[in-house]
């Protein structure tokens, strides 16, 4: 039986984190996440992105590329989630992707970041 490619799906690991901004005084009282919080949910979930890439793949299996999530963690609420993809063939796969984040749950604290993944067949 022929084993399936192995694919990589790689989280940059100097992703960028952008300045917090509050724009409620509930947001203010909430303590910021650190990096290596933010790291160790998406290290946790790294199966259900990589599932979508891995689907997309079977439709299309040079398919590859960077997406950059601009996501709002915010505590006991859902988190906001925007894609912006170099890859035009990756904006569905970039959607997806932002569901999921969506509904990650990034513990009690909050912050507005930037986190790139990039995606490549290998």
């Amino acid at each position: 039986m022929k084993s399936s490619p192995k694919f990589l799906i790689m989280a940059l690991t100097s992703f960028v984190l952008l300045s917090c901004t509050t724009s409620s005084i509930e947001e203010s009282k909430v303590k910021q996440l650190t990096s290596e919080q933010i790291q160790s949910v998406f290290d946790k979930n790294t199966a259900l992105i990589f599932n979508v890439y891995k689907e997309a793949l079977k439709r299309q299996p040079s398919l590859s590329g960077r997406i950059s999530l601009n996501i709002k963690a915010i505590p006991k609420k859902k988190n906001t989630c925007q894609a912006e993809s170099t890859t035009v063939d990756l904006e569905e796969v970039a959607l997806k992707i932002c569901h999921i984040v969506e509904s990650l749950n990034f513990g009690d604290g909050f912050k507005e970041f930037t986190y790139p993944l990039e995606f490549s067949p290998i």
